[in-house]
Parts: structure tokens; sequence; C-alpha cells
């Protein structure tokens, strides 16, 4: 916020793919201030709730709009901005904005190819709401389809171990998505009736978009990662790597433990709404927590997974936990799904009767760090290829 009348935006666009210095950045300062008229409300609006969706032609940022100071109405705006002109440097291009009834429209961050962007937005317990804005460069149009899903609740406070203040889970809204291989990929923190138990989950959707608005979308599998009896899942980041594995962080809290941080997946493979359990801990919180705003203990109020472009395979995410001082820290680690198998060979010369002590090791599998799959399988064969020996679900192979 400038001044009472006047809010922007600020962009930066990296200069390289892996950037180290302020330097490294195209930097941008876009007023993003709008003057909504009746029916969505009056006086200078700024956006809040900020998210950003890229695809081949533009990228696009939606907010929730609220009065900077005197004014009504709270409503969704979404501006696009030329895409190619920002990768150089040069102008920042708006061409296209729209505002509208609505809140908390989630854009997509989109690996396929396509000028079609898609957006997802919670509507009420069973429907989500997908937009579709095409054309963006040369004539937008925004479509929207209400898709029905399984129904759901709006996820409640969250207990930690401490008698302090339980943690604001935000609401229902959408809070991340992709589109990967034509379906969109959304979460959101849910109560899920059918479960009872009154606890949040992070409930996942795939949706294949059928190229709409050519053509409807359709729910293909959703899901809920359920930690467990007093486990609380809230707040997720979800993301797909490029064999159709999906990744999910997500925030981990409950009355018996502090607050902190969780994550796990699927194979492509798995059962159609299955997510891998037991979930694994992110960062395990350290102490009570309590900041109040207003009437609230915020927590969040944002989580992120991405996939490393390197392989396609490896999911980065990143989260808060509660740290011993009252305090939030970050934690990011880094997890497969479906780990590439490494397999080496070695040539041991023994005499007959000999003994043989191998110790197998997994690096970064200490107190800090994201839990590992199990450790090296180690199979010994005779000179005539004869398995004689194995740990296969030894204790030389624990995690």
């Amino acid at each position: 916020l400038e001044s009472n009348e006047k809010s922007n935006v600020f962009i930066a666009v990296s200069t390289t793919s892996t950037p180290t210095s302020g330097s490294d950045w195209h930097k941008y300062k876009i007023d993003f201030t709008h003057f909504p008229t009746e029916p969505l409300g009056t006086g200078a609006h700024f956006p809040d709730y900020e998210k950003i969706g890229v695809n081949d032609d533009a990228l696009f940022v939606s907010g929730n709009y609220f009065p900077i100071t005197a004014g009504t109405g709270v409503y969704a705006g979404l501006t696009a901005i030329e895409k190619a002109p920002l990768l150089s440097g040069g102008p920042a291009n708006i061409v296209y904005s729209e505002f509208f009834e609505g809140f908390s429209v989630f854009p997509l961050n989109q690996y396929d190819s396509g000028g079609t962007q898609y957006l997802a937005e919670t509507i009420t317990s069973g429907v989500i709401r997908i937009h579709a804005v095409t054309d963006v460069l040369t004539s937008p149009v925004r479509d929207t389809f209400d898709l029905s899903v399984p129904a759901f609740d709006e996820p409640v406070t969250v207990p930690q171990l401490s008698m302090q203040q339980n943690a604001d889970a935000v609401s229902g809204r959408i809070m991340t998505g992709v589109w990967r291989d034509g379906s969109a990929w959304i979460a959101h923190g849910v109560r899920d009736p059918a479960i009872g138990d009154g606890e949040n989950v992070a409930r996942w959707y795939e949706v294949a978009t059928n190229d709409f608005p050519n053509a409807n979308p359709t729910l293909v599998q959703s899901g809920n990662v359920d930690p467990g009896p007093d486990l609380y899942a809230w707040m997720p980041a979800i993301a797909v790597d490029g064999a159709g594995n999906m990744g999910i962080g997500f925030a981990l809290g409950g009355p018996n433990i502090y607050f902190g941080a969780g994550y796990t997946g699927r194979l492509a493979s798995d059962p159609l709404g299955q997510t891998k359990l037991p979930v694994q801990e992110l960062a395990a919180g350290e102490g009570g927590y309590q900041i109040v705003s207003g009437s609230r203990n915020r927590w969040g109020d944002y989580t992120g997974l991405a996939v490393d472009p390197a392989d396609d395979s490896t999911f980065w995410v990143f989260n808060e936990y509660a740290t011993d001082s009252n305090r939030w820290n970050t934690r990011i680690g880094s997890f497969q799904i479906d780990p590439v198998s490494d397999t080496d060979f070695y040539e041991i010369a023994v005499n007959l009767n000999d003994n043989l002590d191998i110790e197998v090791f997994t690096p970064f599998d200490g107190a800090n760090d994201v839990q590992n799959d199990l450790d090296a399988l180690v199979e010994l064969y005779d000179p005539d290829g004869m398995l004689v020996a194995s740990n296969a679900g030894g204790p030389s192979q624990n995690p």
C-alpha cells in the first residue's frame, strides 16, 4: 500500500535459472489499485492473498480485492501480463484485467504448452469452479464450469500440544494447483464428513480439463491426506512429476504435537484416490506458538512444492514449523515418490570360510533431515552367479 488510494504489486523475473544475487532479476512495480463500481463496491481497493500462475503467453495474478480505507465490497480480480517482454526486462504489458464476484481464484502453474489458462475456486461444499481464460493476448474470454466433487466442510482451528491458542486454518479455499498432461491437480484443507472425526485433511483432486471451454471438465479422482487420529493436515501444496506421480506437502498439527510439516504422494499406478501412508515428517514442531492477529492465531498462509527441472522426478517441499521460542522457521526438503534405482557391482576376493562384514550407510539421514528410503540393498553372489546372502528386510536395511 503506497497511500490511501494506491496499491502496488511487485514482480521479479530472474535473468538466469540459478539467480544468486539481487542483480539477477528484472524487477517491476505495477499499480494494481482498482476502483470498482456497483455491484462490486466503491472506493479504492487493493489485492490481497495474491497468487501467480504462468503459461506460454502470460503471467496471471489473482487477488481478493478489499477497500484500502474507506469503501465497500470484496471481490475477485484477475490480471494478465504479457510473458515474453518480462523475460528480457521489457515493459510489463497488462493484456487482460477482470473483476468479478468470487474469492481466492487460484491460477494454476502450467507445464503443458497452450494459451488457455486454468484457475480453480472453492464455491461451496461439493463444488469447485473451474475457470478458463482463452486468447489472452488477442481477445481474452473467461469461461467457468462448476464441477461436482465429494462433499467437504470448512476446516477448523488446529489444536497444539501446548495450552496456547489453536492455529487458524484460514479456510477451505483452493491453495495450490498445477496443470500437466491435460489434468488440473488442485488441493485445499477441509474436513471430510465421510470420515467424521472432525479433523482437517488435505483434500486433493485430479480434473481432466478436456480442452475446456470446448468440452466440460471431468473429475478423474480425488482423495484425502489423513495423517491419522489426533493429527490435522491443512494448507497443502501439490505438484506432479514427469511420470504422473503426485507429491503433496502440508502443515501438520494436533493436540499431542507442536505445529510442524509433513508430505506424502502417490505413484501414477496407485489405485485412484490413494496416497502413501504413513505420511512423512518434513519438520517436527519444537514448541508452542501464539502470535495473534485480531482474534486469530495465524499460521501460514503459504506452503510450496516444486518439481526439480534437472530430473523431473524430485519434489522440493517447503513449509514452516514452530520453534521453541514462539517463532516459526522454514524447512526445505526434497523427496521422490519413485526413486530411480542405482545399482553398483563390486568384486571381492575371499578365501573359503572367510567372514565378511559389509556395512551400508544412507547419507543425510540424521535427526534434522527428511527421512530417506531403506538403506542400500546388498546381495552377495558366488563366482557362478548364485545368491548366497542378502540383507533384504533385515536390520541393516532399516530406514
